[in-house]
């Protein structure tokens, strides 16, 4: 079903983009979050100060590698390109839509607080779609998680809990925080492999798992 290669710089172009996503949706899902737990005045500043550093980072980082894109051109297996393209463009609109239309419903059917759990859990099953494309390991690890913990937070946890007589929307605050901080991990560790691609620290070799190998390697570094 999937090419047997994939050039590393089409791979790294891939996870740049995947990267910048990640930290879009990865620092919306955290804002809901932390709005959602009530918190008082100062350790919500001092939360949102460290979210917006964090963001910055990663934000500067993705800007730096998509302005570089032109000298780092992929010149692989052209057709193994175009399909991995076709699968990809796919799987994208397939989870935009079932996203869109699945949080229409909810709010129709008055489950507001089911929109984000609903968000968290199409991305996942993007990322296991994408996985056995890419090839890479962390794509399986964040899209399981992004795939397990919004069922298991609504199937164990109450929607609602009072803390000083205030109702905590939990399933918001599980899923905002915690999806929220896996996914930025995701972007991070895209920015990190695309930009060893990019320095030759990977020797392409025509197989994709070469890049599965070497990520292996710089997890045990």
């Amino acid at each position: 079903m999937f090419p047997k290669s994939l050039d590393l710089l089409y791979v790294a172009r891939t996870l740049t983009i995947g990267a910048a996503a990640a930290t879009f949706f990865g620092t919306l899902w955290i804002v809901n979050g932390i709005n959602a737990a009530y918190t008082s005045a100062l350790v919500a500043f001092v939360l949102f100060a460290i979210l917006a550093l964090l963001t910055l980072g990663l934000a500067i980082a993705c800007i730096r590698l998509f302005t570089t894109a032109r000298s780092f051109t992929p010149s692989g297996d052209q057709q193994a390109m175009k399909h991995a393209n076709r699968y990809i463009n796919i799987a994208t609109v397939v989870q935009i839509v079932a996203n869109v239309a699945g949080s229409a419903l909810l709010m129709l059917w008055g489950h507001a607080d089911l929109v984000l759990p609903e968000t968290v859990l199409t991305v996942g099953l993007y990322l296991l779609a994408l996985a056995p494309l890419l090839r890479i390991p962390h794509y399986y690890l964040v899209g399981g998680f992004l795939t397990v913990l919004p069922i298991a937070s609504v199937l164990c946890v109450p929607a609602t809990i009072l803390v000083a007589e205030e109702a905590l929307q939990s399933w918001t605050v599980i899923n905002g925080i915690v999806c929220g901080l896996a996914f930025l991990g995701l972007g991070a560790m895209n920015i990190l492999l695309t930009a060893r691609i990019r320095r030759g620290q990977y020797q392409q070799n025509g197989q994709a798992f070469v890049v599965q190998r070497s990520y292996s390697g710089l997890l045990k570094g």
